[in-house]
């Protein structure tokens, strides 16, 4: 509803943050605690090239400190709101509190290698999304029902224009763009 259809548009070289997000078809994004028991094959693999590619990673503290990320040749940038250190965190990580999202989100934007990936949980990527911090979406809705950390995916959608429309063994793979100007290329707050 109020959607636009999907087109086949190829993605602005200028557009380097991009979120990931697996939906369970209930609009849960995880089950009995984890993201990964709601993640279906295709969702998995499209996930790790993405990681792959990764320039560097804008994560949640709390993502951090659950999946303890270790990628050494990749920086990894953890938005805090207290900006306190994380023990054990490797030299390639660096913690971000800024006033704002959104400077926080600009701030990681001008030193990050790009593209900069993000993974994060829904009370994060939400705000991020609603500031007009992710440029790209990879939202992957999969025929599993979670249990907790419901969304609801339209109102998600909502911010995007969805660039291709796949479905693979069940799993509805979405590659979507944000509509209108991300918060990088405002000049307010």
């Amino acid at each position: 509803m109020g959607r636009k259809k999907a087109v086949n548009l190829t993605y602005s070289s200028h557009m380097s943050v991009i979120a990931t997000l697996n939906v369970g078809r209930n609009g849960a994004t995880s089950k009995d605690g984890r993201s990964e028991a709601i993640s279906s094959s295709a969702d998995r693999q499209r996930f790790l090239a993405l990681h792959r590619s990764a320039g560097s990673f804008l994560v949640g503290r709390n993502s951090y400190v659950a999946e303890r990320y270790s990628s050494p040749n990749t920086q990894i940038f953890i938005l805090s709101k207290s900006g306190l250190p994380i023990s054990g965190a490797s030299e390639n990580v660096t913690i971000i509190a800024a006033p704002s999202l959104i400077e926080s989100a600009r701030e990681i934007y001008e030193k990050g290698t790009h593209p900069i990936v993000v993974e994060a949980g829904i009370s994060l990527l939400v705000p991020l999304i609603e500031s007009g911090c992710i440029e790209e979406l990879e939202l992957s809705i999969s025929p599993i029902d979670g249990d907790d950390h419901f969304i609801d995916v339209e109102t998600i959608l909502a911010h995007f224009q969805i660039i291709d429309d796949t479905h693979i063994d069940g799993t509805r793979l979405l590659k979507c763009r944000y509509q209108g100007d991300s918060a990088y290329r405002k000049n307010n707050s």
